[in-house]
């Protein structure tokens, strides 16, 4: 069973689908159907309260993840779990940590399947050059990310 929860911030609002093993996903709800899953707001208490701690400024801390990839999407959303609040990383150096350095473009597809928003810091991700790049999400809200936490 998967259980949901909605959480509002500014002019968004996030799904948070989790199971009692863990956080399945975490995406900007709009108004799709939720009737193959069961609101449960106790299940849900941890990632809802994760997700207004990063907007609070406060400690995240650690989470368990019911999370589905391939090996490489996996390595690389545990080293995104790694780039902590107020900084920033590029798909390069994302590369470098995994131990391969000349995967810069599957780093950003894996980057890009991220079923996590903000606690897999995907929007911490910029390009070598230093520009925001993409985002599987709405780059309004990469942008304000980025804002919320000093980085731009």
């Amino acid at each position: 069973m998967i259980y949901y929860n909605l959480y509002n911030y500014k002019k968004w609002t996030f799904l948070i689908l989790a199971t009692k093993n863990g956080l399945k996903e975490l995406t900007l709800y709009y108004d799709e159907d939720l009737s193959n899953y069961k609101f449960d707001k106790e299940i849900t208490k941890p990632y809802y309260e994760l997700l207004d701690n990063y907007f609070k400024r406060k400690k995240v801390g650690n989470f368990n993840l019911d999370i589905n990839g391939t090996s490489f999407q996996m390595n690389v959303w545990h080293e995104l779990i790694k780039v902590n609040f107020g900084s920033k990383t590029t798909y390069e150096t994302l590369g470098i940590k995994i131990n391969r350095p000349k995967s810069a473009r599957a780093i950003g597809n894996a980057v890009g399947m991220n079923p996590i928003l903000i606690l897999i810091p995907c929007h911490r991700v910029l390009r070598k050059d230093g520009t925001i790049g993409g985002f599987s999400s709405d780059p309004k809200l990469k942008i304000e990310l980025l804002k919320h936490e000093g980085i731009i």
